[in-house]
């Protein structure tokens, strides 16, 4: 059917039929089509702005202090610590402050997203589960998850990504590698906490603990493709409601796909 013939969906259903999964190429490409409408652009640019801003005050008054921590540990490396314990200020002390600058500019961008992540998820994540659900009206709310446990969902995803990232942060500096680890660890927390709200509030609580195992459902890959967007130019803005949205479409689906196997099987 054409877009035409279907005036209650955004997309066209030609290739991805309603009661079909659908891949993560074409989650992200629904998701986009979710993205321009006027409420998402906004929930997708007031949080990152917001806490871009909360943080960027947050290191200006806590610049001395970080400063005076990566003097302290890097006079603990092997080989080069000697260096800076003798003699930090005539030799080490510009190079102490540009680590300490990069490091940080790391962790507020990670902090950042972090945080605009976790605020859209728990308190934007019912109105895109709202514009989004227009789109697939055939599928039934059966209320599997709370909003409590998607905030301790998030809560402990956070905890969890900040220790990995402080356990992993002296491989960021090995090229391509350190690359990659911040990549994977927001990938990993992208499929953690969306992936529970994106399906909280229409699949039970069984057919939750079905979808989470499927071996059909690939949500880290679509957890990775939205910490992807984080080094796209412009896209970094609307990494965090897209990649909801993409997680919302691709849930939807797939929930949608497991009732019609299930009616299948029954029959």
């Amino acid at each position: 059917m054409s877009t035409e013939e279907q005036p209650g969906r955004s997309f066209d259903t030609l290739h991805s039929p309603p009661g079909k999964r659908i891949g993560v190429v074409v989650a992200f490409q629904r998701a986009i089509l979710s993205q321009l409408q006027p409420a998402m652009l906004a929930l997708a640019l007031l949080p990152v702005v917001a806490f871009g801003i909360v943080w960027a005050i947050a290191f200006w008054f806590s610049w001395s202090y970080w400063l005076h921590g990566f003097e302290i540990l890097l006079a603990w490396l092997p080989w080069v610590g000697q260096w800076f314990k003798t003699d930090p200020g005539q030799g080490g002390g510009w190079f102490i402050a540009t680590v300490a600058g990069i490091i940080a500019f790391l962790i507020y961008v990670l902090l950042v997203l972090t945080t605009a992540l976790t605020f859209v998820s728990t308190f934007g994540m019912p109105l895109m589960l709202r514009h989004v659900a227009k789109d697939y009206p055939e599928l039934q709310r059966r209320h599997g998850g709370t909003f409590t446990g998607s905030l301790s969902n998030a809560l402990w995803g956070v905890f969890w990504f900040l220790i990995l990232a402080v356990v992993t942060l002296p491989f960021w500096f090995i090229p391509i590698v350190g690359w990659l680890i911040p990549l994977f660890l927001l990938g990993m927390l992208n499929a953690r906490i969306l992936r529970y709200d994106s399906l909280a509030d229409h699949a039970d609580a069984a057919e939750m603990a079905a979808l989470a195992r499927s071996p059909r459902l690939y949500w880290r890959i679509l957890g990775f493709g939205g910490a992807l967007l984080n080094i796209v130019p412009v896209l970094w803005f609307f990494s965090t409601t897209l990649t909801g949205l993409a997680f919302i479409h691709y849930a939807f689906a797939a929930l949608a796909a497991h009732r019609t196997n299930s009616t299948g099987n029954q029959a």
